[in-house]
């Protein structure tokens, strides 16, 4: 009779256990899936990011040049086009740079559904024990 319970403890025991690991394993499974959807987001963020900077690149050149040629005939004077063209360029240069130096700080690596799912399994194994 003694083997008995000491069998029945040990077949809950195993039980717990491997609950425990497919629990791990789905948590892993989660983590793996939010972390490739976050990078690959962001990958495709810098890849748009550089095809739209090449072509405002070559729109800025052009808008540029046009209004130097403009602006030569308005001020009668070349270097001051000039310095006016560049001026616009530093402006919108360092407004592009503030976005995006805003919008890349609030990105994150951090799993913060596997996170959230790690908390609530805790507290369903030991129950909420934040009284505190």
């Amino acid at each position: 009779m003694r083997r008995r319970k000491t069998g029945a403890f040990q077949d809950i025991l195993f039980s717990i256990v491997g609950d425990v690991i497919h629990l791990a394993q789905k948590e892993f499974a989660l983590f793996k899936a939010e972390t490739e959807q976050t990078i690959r987001g962001i990958c495709f963020s810098v890849v748009l990011a550089v095809l739209g900077i090449c072509a405002l690149i070559i729109a800025i050149v052009f808008l540029g040049i046009a209004s130097f040629e403009w602006l030569v005939v308005l001020v009668a004077s070349r270097a001051i086009a000039a310095l006016i063209v560049a001026g616009g360029a530093i402006f919108i240069a360092l407004i592009s740079l503030g976005i995006s130096y805003y919008k890349l700080s609030r990105a994150s690596l951090v799993p913060k559904q596997t996170i959230a799912s790690i908390k609530q399994d805790v507290r369903t194994l030991f129950g909420d024990q934040s009284n505190g």
